[in-house]
């Protein structure tokens, strides 16, 4: 699953099939797909699965440098 960088006032929404749920989400993995020009700051990944009305929230609070492009996973609450 590929997810670009958003801003808070327009979030990314991934693709899913109506009324399908995502199950419990426990976990996300954030890695940059290409060395980028700038570095970013990431405070958290917010997951809506509107099929249960269920909102998880991952605090990540890292930056993400230039060259970076290990995989991080951050707990989910």
């Amino acid at each position: 699953m590929d997810v670009h960088r958003a801003e808070k006032a327009n979030p990314y929404t991934l693709p899913s099939k109506r009324g399908e749920s995502l199950g419990i989400v426990r976990t996300v993995t954030v890695q940059k797909s290409a060395p980028e020009r700038d570095a970013w700051y990431l405070e958290y990944v917010q997951v809506h699965d509107e099929s249960e009305g269920r909102v998880y929230v991952c605090p990540v609070n890292r930056w993400f440098g230039q060259t970076d492009s290990i995989q991080h996973r951050f707990t989910c609450s």
